[in-house]
């Protein structure tokens, strides 16, 4: 059930792109609706961010001690006080491309806290594409071998670390495995592969995807329109 899957066309190495105006400005878009930390947003909003997980699932994490329970205890700290940037997907359980699914399962992705990737999504995505690539392979690169393992083995974690510069064109990208809850996405479920995230690197190591209460219109229109 929890398996992870992933459409994905062959990745190559991360290579500069052109600064794209349109993804800087939605992503600026983001980071006004939810407003500059730290925030107190009402009880709606608080209730839109809320991260939950079903009995069995929080159950099966907790008897395995997994690491991606952290999300959970500090989703508080990236509601209030979390950086708004660009995230891509790596992989996803394969339930969340389902559109009546309503379960919070796994994910890995990749991002960056530089302003550099505001408007280069698709430097991001060749990352990820890269990376994805390499699933079931030992990478002839010593350092990318770790996260080709995690991305191999879906019962494996890794809570922020960040990629080789070398990989990722001389910029710094983290990688890192999440939570994605279907009601956090405009059609309940991943229809595109970048999305903006929630990241709060002085109190924890845990990200989550900002709901989509907080996407300006423009970006909810271009989620809709195409899926994966």
């Amino acid at each position: 059930m929890f398996g992870f899957f992933r459409r994905r066309d062959k990745g190559a190495e991360s290579v500069a792109t052109p600064e794209n105006e349109a993804e800087s400005g939605l992503i600026g878009g983001c980071r006004e609706l939810i407003g500059p930390t730290p925030r107190s947003l009402d009880g709606r909003e608080a209730d839109a961010c809320r991260l939950e997980l079903s009995p069995d699932l929080a159950a099966l994490l907790t008897q395995s001690k997994d690491q991606l329970l952290r999300i959970i205890a500090d989703q508080k700290a990236l509601r209030d006080r979390g950086q708004v940037v660009w995230g891509h997907l790596v992989q996803a359980n394969k339930i969340l491309f389902e559109p009546d699914n309503t379960l919070t399962l796994p994910a890995n992705v990749v991002y960056s806290l530089d302003p550099y990737f505001d408007g280069r999504v698709a430097q991001l995505a060749t990352i990820a594409r890269g990376l994805f690539a390499r699933k079931g392979s030992v990478p002839g690169e010593r350092e990318l071998r770790e996260f080709v393992r995690v991305i191999t083995d879906e019962r494996e974690r890794i809570m922020r670390r960040e990629l080789p510069r070398t990989y990722c064109g001389g910029h710094s990208v983290y990688f890192t495995s999440c939570f994605i809850q279907p009601g956090h996405l405009p059609g309940n479920c991943l229809l595109q592969s970048a999305f903006p995230m929630l990241v709060n690197y002085k109190e924890t190591e845990a990200v989550m995807l900002l709901p989509s209460r907080f996407w300006p219109k423009p970006l909810v229109s271009q989620w809709l329109q195409t899926r994966i």
